[in-house]
């Protein structure tokens, strides 16, 4: 038996096929025009995450509504407010209407505004104040034991150790702050 096949190289000049010159200048041009693609699908993709007119539009005049409804609201309660303060002047000339409990009468409102924060009493501010006074003056002993403890460790004195040669420390006295006296609780 005998095998015939086709020989590829001796084909492809036959057939006047591309050079490698011709081949890499085409494989450039193919990846830029990959790269330009690529650039394209990012801005298109950029494109079409933002919203368009229409939903623009639509957006906005959700957001009109609910301008016009709030500032509604806002004018039905302060029309109430109003109401019921001219309602407890002229109160004493209406007739007392019993009134069932757990309901409100067409003229009072919910205060929708959360609770203050209750005003502390002297005593109150004077325990704070010490605590607060307590907890400083606990840090400032702990931070000048530590310190010290540094100082004795290096064999220097605390002077040198807080000032600028180590660990450049400005201390409350150097700054002009005294630890004030507690206040007398009575």
């Amino acid at each position: 038996k005998v095998l015939y096949w086709a020989n590829q190289q001796k084909s492809m000049e036959v057939e006047g096929g591309a050079s490698n010159e011709e081949i890499s200048e085409a494989n450039s041009v193919l990846n830029q025009l990959q790269h330009m693609d690529q650039n394209v699908e990012r801005e298109l993709s950029n494109v079409t995450k933002e919203p368009t007119n229409e939903e623009l539009t639509q957006k906005v005049t959700q957001m009109e509504q609910e301008v016009r409804d709030l500032q509604k609201r806002i004018q039905e309660a302060k029309n109430c407010t109003s109401q019921s303060n001219a309602s407890s002047s002229s109160s004493s000339l209406l007739p007392k209407q019993p009134q069932r409990p757990g309901t409100l009468k067409y003229n009072q409102i919910r205060n929708p505004l959360p609770p203050t924060k209750k005003q502390k009493t002297p005593l109150q501010l004077k325990k704070e104040f010490n605590a607060m006074r307590l907890e400083w003056k606990k840090r400032k002993l702990s931070c000048m034991d530590f310190v010290d403890n540094i100082a004795e460790a290096m064999e220097k004195k605390n002077k040198d150790v807080m000032g600028s040669k180590i660990l450049d420390l400005d201390t409350d006295e150097m700054n002009g702050c005294v630890l004030p006296p507690p206040k007398e609780l009575k």
